[in-house]
């Protein structure tokens, strides 16, 4: 697993992490070592998931009945329900709880692999590099890195603009609790501003 290359070289001070982001996956490294670059390298092999889901199909299903439970809970509390109710009226991207376990119900390792190997198969890729890591170092690395993933340009994925028609009259959703046992119930208001239905989407706002 990558715990068995991430606890090391902690101990070294060399830190590397990857996390879920708007645009896809962010890798980020920090440390004082000309390993740095060879760490992130063997963070990106580790992301494919070839060893873990050919030797850990216990700890996946672990893993897969956490992230049930967290979906299955995640809206029994009014609170809670109506905030992400809101949300979602505002983010149609966004998925129900319910949707997201009825999806990873019928996930096991082989999907994992199908799904991760046909993530790298075009990546749109920024690299951002700040230190004294000398520019011919650095471009080997970029090489030897894109010949490991399919480096390919990707389009800018718009996210729509909740705008309220001016005219319009109030709008009211009401939807029955998860659990029908709580005696407690919530509400949330959204309005919109004058003047912000003429708010244009930018890139670079």
């Amino acid at each position: 697993s990558l715990n068995e290359t991430l606890y090391p070289a902690s101990n070294a001070k060399l830190y590397c992490s990857a996390s879920t982001a708007d645009f896809g996956i962010c890798l980020s490294g920090s440390g004082f070592s000309q390993k740095l670059l060879s760490l992130v390298g063997r963070v990106l092999e580790g992301l494919r998931l070839e060893t873990y889901c050919a030797r850990a199909p216990g700890r996946l299903q672990a893993q897969k009945e956490e992230l049930l439970r967290s979906y299955q809970n995640s809206w029994i509390k009014p609170q809670a329900h109506c905030s992400q109710l809101r949300r979602l009226l505002m983010l149609p991207e966004m998925a129900r709880p319910t949707i997201l376990e009825k999806a990873l119900e019928t996930v096991g390792s082989k999907e994992l692999h199908i799904f991760v190997n046909g993530l790298y198969e075009r990546v749109g890729c920024d690299i951002l590099v700040m230190g004294n890591t000398s520019k011919n170092e650095l471009q080997q690395w970029v090489e030897q890195f894109g010949r490991q993933l399919a480096l390919q340009e990707q389009p800018l994925v718009e996210h729509e603009v909740l705008r309220l028609d001016p005219t319009a009259a109030a709008a009211v959703l009401l939807e029955p609790s998860v659990d029908r046992t709580q005696p407690n119930s919530a509400v949330e208001i959204y309005w919109q501003l004058p003047g912000r239905n003429k708010f244009q989407w930018c890139e670079v706002r």
